[in-house]
């Protein structure tokens, strides 16, 4: 009688939650209504490859350099957090303006508060598939509620290939545990090819 009980609720999950290899952006993002953000996004001149969207490329201006130039970029939502509660889909991004790569991390929330401590940057462990995993430290945008990468970063090549990415950081200041994000990243071999074309 027990094994009915727990295999039950197993069985379920299994027939609700698309497979990976099916699933994409727009199932992660929008769940049943994803043939709409499929829809959506193509009709926005964006591509979905994988679990990752890209957008429409354009001419862009950047002010704070006087810049303008060929603009592309291309997200994936996360499909869970770990340390705190799942506030929607946050979202890693790369973008590439003028030829320079640039990579985002949309901030967990109490990153943007006196939870964090007043960090203006966090140290983030990421950890790709089987791979060793490696620490960067990445600085906190407010205005933009967002992690940028440092020049350099070695995770656009680390992705190379990747199907899954957990990316860790302290958490809550004096609460001593992790919170983090999990990416599944298929498709960012081909996003990333694209990107500065």
């Amino acid at each position: 009688m027990k094994i009915a009980t727990y295999l039950a609720p197993i069985f379920i999950g299994v027939l609700v939650v698309p497979s990976p290899a099916s699933a994409d952006a727009c199932d992660i993002l929008a769940g049943k209504a994803a043939p709409s953000c499929r829809a959506k996004a193509t009709s926005m001149g964006g591509t979905i490859l994988g679990n990752w969207i890209r957008t429409k490329p354009e001419t862009a201006t950047q002010p704070s350099l006087g810049k303008k130039g060929y603009f592309s970029s291309a997200m994936t939502p996360a499909v869970g957090t770990l340390g705190v509660p799942n506030y929607g889909n946050l979202r890693l991004s790369i973008s590439c303006f003028i030829g320079e790569r640039a990579m985002n991390l949309e901030a967990l929330p109490y990153m943007l508060g006196f939870a964090n401590g007043n960090h203006k940057v966090f140290d983030l462990t990421f950890k790709i598939d089987s791979k060793p995993e490696f620490t960067e430290t990445w600085s906190l945008d407010l205005k933009r509620t967002e992690l940028q990468a440092p020049i350099g970063s070695r995770l656009a090549t680390s992705l190379q290939g990747a199907r899954d990415l957990v990316i860790t950081t302290e958490g809550v200041v004096g609460r001593k545990s992790p919170v983090g994000y999990v990416f599944k990243v298929e498709g960012f071999d081909k996003v990333n090819s694209l990107l500065c074309e």
